[in-house]
């Protein structure tokens, strides 16, 4: 429509208007496809820096010193010594650690069971642990002590258990040398005498992870072991010990009075009725006769080194002289071997 009212025009000094802004125009497709490959990789980092922290977290969690004695016991419950051994040295010579294998240990006749695990302080440099165990239902405590290692990887916890758990023992026997502790053979070491000679004894001492052990040796025709419990149940308790003792069989016994009976026929037996030991009424080159009336009956063994047996009776008759003559006449004599 034509301008009804007139306007002045506008003085030639002021400012001209300003020009309005550009319009915004819409982001291109490859813009958009690079704006969200940024989110992304940004979102990924973030999460995937949470999860290595949950993680490390996680598997630290898992990592507690307890749970280095957990294993540790659970080893010795599971008959595992030679695994045990390698987390805890035992710190002993050779000669007394023959009984730490799996071959004992696994044969034993009770082994240890744990019962709890608990932390019972812990600092920069380590903790300490109390640890329940039974044997047979008894129950009993030992406290180990932790130390931090070094970070794997810079990120995880270890822990280096310091003590073995293993109880002193002593076997010994009155006769023989060899035994068997569950099924680990072992050799025995004959004892000494207050004089330095030596006896017929055998001992030696041993360690042994906690449990119940049977202990046993072999049997012959002339010889019988009992087999015996070795109880070995805290480190702290009085010496674990046991002594199999030799019982002679009736075949020895048996073997013992066959030797009497020779030698007292050798004894009425030209020449060997002279040998030392035959009664000295027999040891006469100038007897009309002798003979054995009654043998012995039976031997009282003295362990395995000697013997005693019940009377032999004799007759014999010396032969008469241009004074005397002599009548038949007896004796009885025991022997000992």
């Amino acid at each position: 429509e034509p301008a009804t009212t007139a306007f002045a025009a506008a003085p030639a000094s002021a400012a001209p208007a300003a020009s309005e802004a550009p319009a915004l125009q819409p982001a291109s497709e490859s813009s958009k496809k690079k704006a969200k490959a940024v989110g992304f990789s940004v979102l990924g980092v973030a999460v995937l820096v949470g999860l290595g922290f949950g993680a490390v977290a996680y598997l630290n969690s898992q990592r507690k010193p307890e749970a280095q004695v957990q294993q540790y016991l659970q080893l010795l419950a599971d008959g595992k010594a030679e695994k045990a051994a390698e987390m805890v040295d035992p710190g002993i010579d050779n000669s007394s650690r023959v009984l730490l294998t799996d071959e004992a240990l696994a044969s034993a006749k009770q082994r240890l069971e744990v019962v709890d695990v608990k932390q019972e302080s812990k600092d920069e440099s380590g903790a300490s642990i109390r640890a329940t165990y039974s044997i047979n239902g008894e129950q009993h405590e030992r406290v180990f002590t932790v130390d931090r290692g070094d970070k794997e990887y810079g990120l995880l916890d270890t822990w280096d258990l310091n003590d073995p758990l293993l109880v002193p023992v002593k076997i010994s026997t009155d006769q023989i040398s060899k035994v068997t502790v569950g099924k680990a053979p072992v050799e025995l070491q004959q004892d000494d005498s207050y004089f330095g000679e030596s006896t017929a004894a055998y001992s030696a001492n041993f360690y042994v992870y906690p449990g119940i052990y049977n202990v046993t040796a072999p049997n012959t025709d002339y010889l019988q072991v009992d087999a015996q419990e070795l109880r070995a149940n805290h480190p702290d308790d009085l010496e674990a010990a046991v002594t199999l003792n030799t019982q002679v069989t009736d075949q020895l016994s048996d073997l013992a009075l066959d030797a009497v009976h020779k030698f007292a026929t050798a004894c009425v037996t030209v020449p060997t009725n002279l040998n030392e030991g035959c009664p000295s009424e027999l040891q006469d080159k100038e007897l009309k006769s002798f003979s054995v009336k009654t043998q012995a009956d039976g031997v009282t063994m003295e362990g395995m080194e000697s013997f005693s047996s019940s009377e032999t009776t004799f007759k014999y008759q010396r032969n008469k002289t241009e004074y005397m003559e002599y009548d038949e006449q007896e004796i009885d004599r025991s022997f000992n071997g």
